[in-house]
């Protein structure tokens, strides 16, 4: 069987955000609470390059920051920074699993599944898609699931042909 999944990121892992915004060039400061220019924010708090203020994760999962409109720090710098963490989350969770896991060079991660199955996460206009293909059985919910939980939030789910074929087969043979 084989689905895309689209995934809404929670920045739930702060492990893996810490390591994201290090890739970044970034500061991690920790937990803490942090002044964020009138305002104060607490969480885990870190430092982008280029940003006047910290940016800080909040206990409801959302990224608090000030950038002036701009000003003080590129908004867009949060988008790469989802897609880092999307990344690092997928490949922990994965290799928690024991599944074999590469980059490519377009920055998505391919993981070897032992079942046969492959699975492609990529971060295509700042949303998330995991892409399972050539999965016999139901196997391909249950390698999905691993990796979407850990993300996040499924936003939507698309059957490829191939479950289809694989259904129709099963049908016939009975």
């Amino acid at each position: 069987m084989s689905h895309t999944t689209t995934v809404k990121v929670e920045f739930k892992d702060s492990e893996s955000l810490a390591g994201a915004v290090l890739a970044m060039g970034g500061q991690v400061l920790g937990l803490g609470e942090y002044e964020l220019f009138q305002t104060w924010e607490r969480g885990f708090g870190f430092h982008l390059e280029g940003w006047q203020y910290p940016c800080v994760l909040r206990s409801d999962m959302a990224i608090a920051f000030d950038d002036y409109n701009g000003h003080w720090g590129n908004a867009q710098d949060l988008e790469t920074l989802k897609s880092q963490y999307a990344i690092a989350v997928a490949r922990k969770a994965c290799e928690n699993q024991g599944w074999v896991c590469e980059q490519q060079q377009d920055g998505n991660l391919l993981v070897y599944h032992p079942e046969g199955g492959t699975i492609t996460v990529a971060v295509i206009d700042g949303k998330v898609d995991v892409d399972l293909c050539n999965f016999l059985g139901s196997s391909c919910v249950e390698a999905g699931n691993v990796i979407e939980s850990a993300l996040g939030k499924a936003v939507s789910t698309v059957n490829k042909p191939e479950m289809y074929i694989e259904q129709i087969q099963i049908a016939q043979s009975e």
